[in-house]
């Protein structure tokens, strides 16, 4: 049991499917969701979807409104839990933690 934030990621693990997150992100993805849990609708809550995550990707990664979830990420308050996450699952697709894929892929 580890605790994030105050709280302990054995709350989050309730319902967690096994196959769902990568083995080697298991922690840094509880700690995010305790984080986001703590912080009730991050900025990706918030918005469309598709400006995380863009249809015809990568392409559209170059879009206004990709940019504009890169910077919606600036101000959140669990981007560096996100992007932790992100590098550890190995995330291919979408913003996380205002990291683009290719951020990621570089190691920035």
């Amino acid at each position: 049991m580890t605790t994030t934030v105050g709280v302990t990621t054995d709350s989050a693990q309730q319902n967690w499917p096994a196959w769902a997150v990568p083995r080697g992100a298991v922690e840094e993805w509880f700690a995010l969701q305790v984080a986001i849990r703590r912080l009730a609708r991050p900025p990706a809550c918030e918005a469309d979807p598709e400006a995380w995550w863009p249809p015809g990707r990568p392409r559209a990664a170059d879009s206004a409104r990709f940019a504009a979830a890169v910077e919606a990420c600036g101000a959140c308050p669990v981007r560096e839990l996100c992007a932790a996450y992100a590098v550890a699952a190995g995330e291919r697709d979408g913003v996380w933690g205002g990291l683009t894929p290719a951020d990621r892929a570089a190691g920035t």
